[in-house]
């Protein structure tokens, strides 16, 4: 399996020239040295018949990642959804609005910036958390870096270093 959803039991495939990696890696955290490696720019795993969460349907979304601090542009971990305000779900790392390196998440016109830079060529574990409070917004996410709070909107210990309220209404058309 290359990517799994937990709860809708969907796989993804390579696709676009995203290889699997076997050597030269060092170990993840949980003992393995294999992992898919992208080039940032065009590669992903497309998970066909899965449009992703929709509507303001709660998420969470966790992913092992190690980026090259040499090439600190914004690269994709997981996206979804329509381009239009508020429509588009990103979970992504950074380089604007807070601190760069950093992970974010977007509903494409709004934004929630960590504080933990993981641009440093080691592994992370990278997580956010959204849940409908009955008035879905961006804001509401919490972001984790390798199982620790990273950001909370109104917390005085793990602000976001960066955000932007929007409306969470995450509409689908394509895998």
């Amino acid at each position: 399996i290359l990517a799994a959803d937990s709860i809708n039991n969907q796989t993804g495939s390579i696709a676009d020239g995203a290889t699997w990696n076997t050597v030269d890696l060092p170990m993840v955290p949980s003992g393995t040295s294999a992992a898919i490696e992208f080039d940032g720019i065009d590669d992903q795993i497309n998970i066909v018949g899965y449009k992703g969460i929709t509507g303001t349907g709660a998420r969470t979304i966790a992913a092992w990642i190690r980026t090259n601090h040499n090439n600190p542009q914004d690269r994709g971990i997981l996206s979804w959804g329509i381009n239009q305000t508020t429509r588009k779900w990103t979970f992504r790392i950074q380089t604007q609005n807070g601190t760069p390196g950093t992970i974010r998440i977007e509903a494409n016109g709004g934004f929630f910036v960590g504080n933990t830079v993981v641009t440093d060529g080691n592994w992370h574990h990278v997580a956010v958390t959204w849940e409908n409070d009955g008035t879905p917004d961006i804001l509401d996410s919490k972001l984790y870096v390798d199982g620790v709070l990273d950001a909370e909107y109104g917390s005085l210990t793990t602000p976001p270093s960066a955000s932007q309220s929007i409306a969470i209404n995450t509409a689908s058309s394509a895998d």
